[in-house]
């Protein structure tokens, strides 16, 4: 089969959380079981592009439907991790940006950006067997297959739901702006329209990121208001588990790291090498502490108030805490921007409040225990 995945992150290059190594590790395991796999992706300003090999501009531009007309957007193919990607590079400048959520118009952004990226597997006759979305960045493509080009593309469309907090809630108007002259009305506010409702109404197969979870968002408490319209299309929905890419994580091919190891005697003598380097390099006293690590979104869904007392006792118990970590929260973003400075003469502690993809291999090769 030739699937297409339609997604906002990938790993390494553009990360904003887990979904990045999903991307990155289902694509690849599709790719070993014998199918076609391509990932189309926004062209961030802030992609790490040191990891994508053969990055070019191709010629051809491709038009998309944007407000009433049509928009020219720049095609870029690469390859990541042996993955076939297209970026879309659109005039308006909407990925322009240093991150790569977080703005008043990110509704704006992806529902451009959905409208391009099936415009230009329709234009440049890609057919694929399945169009996979993720998230609520891309659900707009479900309708918009099953619409406006119901009689072009014979793809069977999945959306897979990794984080239902997430929805889109934007005004009805901004469907119009790509093309979409239907109604979808959000669950708690009908003045206000729900993309990932929409994704909901209308991709062929949804799923979610392990049984467990697609079990509670059926209900109320999990739910965020779209468990009734998940119960009606319970039909057509599953939980899958998410997996690991064990080559990707494996220390004895990382090339994230700074030396490669596996797992014999020698493990514990070169996780304590790479405990000094990761020390060395972030400024933390290399000593016989204990380290201990976190990597994370900060979101409220991920605990902050446990993160941040888990640096509280690490300090008080004598041991070495860092935190890697992002947010598109700017109060959040404030709060642990003071929690930093209030640490910044600890060399027992080291907040790092931006992504960079080797620290996140780095750090967990190092630590003794994460949190």
């Amino acid at each position: 089969m030739h699937i297409v995945h339609v997604a906002t992150e990938v790993a390494p290059v553009a990360r904003a959380g887990g979904l990045a190594d999903v991307i990155l590790g289902l694509s690849r395991e599709l790719m070993h079981q014998g199918h076609q796999v391509t990932v189309i992706l926004p062209k961030y300003a802030c992609l790490e592009e040191q990891y994508i090999d053969n990055l070019c501009l191709l010629n051809e531009e491709v038009s998309s439907f944007w407000k009433g007309k049509e928009c020219l957007n720049k095609i870029w193919l690469g390859s990541i991790g042996g993955i076939r990607t297209i970026f879309i590079d659109p005039h308006e400048g909407f990925f322009q940006r240093d991150m790569i959520y977080g703005y008043p118009d990110d509704c704006d952004r992806f529902l451009y950006f959905a409208r391009a990226a099936i415009d230009f597997i329709v234009k440049k006759n890609l057919d694929p067997d399945v169009i996979h979305l993720h998230e609520w960045h891309t659900a707009a493509i479900a309708p918009l297959v099953k619409t406006v080009y119901q009689h072009q593309v014979s793809s069977k469309v999945v959306l897979t739901m990794h984080n239902l907090e997430y929805q889109g809630i934007c005004d009805a108007y901004h469907l119009s702006e790509i093309g979409l002259d239907i109604t979808c009305h959000d669950n708690t506010d009908p003045h206000l329209t729900n993309i990932l409702k929409l994704g909901i109404l209308y991709a062929d197969a949804l799923n979610t990121v392990s049984p467990t979870y697609s079990r509670q968002v059926l209900t109320e408490q999990h739910g965020f208001a779209l468990n009734e319209t998940l119960l009606e299309h319970r039909y057509k929905f599953q939980g899958i588990l998410n997996g690991l890419d064990y080559n990707y994580w494996n220390p004895s091919a990382d090339l994230f790291l700074p030396f490669q190891y596996t797992f014999d005697q020698q493990l514990f003598e070169k996780k304590q090498y790479a405990k000094s380097i990761l020390r060395k390099r972030i400024g933390l006293e290399d000593d016989q502490k204990p380290l201990i690590g976190c990597i994370s979104r900060l979101v409220p869904q991920k605990g902050l108030d446990f993160i941040k007392h888990a640096l509280k006792f690490s300090l008080e118990h004598e041991a070495q805490f860092v935190l890697l970590g992002s947010t598109p929260i700017p109060q959040i973003h404030e709060e642990f921007t003071q929690l930093k400075q209030k640490h910044q003469n600890n060399a027992n502690t080291q907040l790092i409040l931006q992504h960079h993809e080797e620290l996140v291999h780095l750090i967990f090769s190092a630590a003794d225990m994460m949190v």
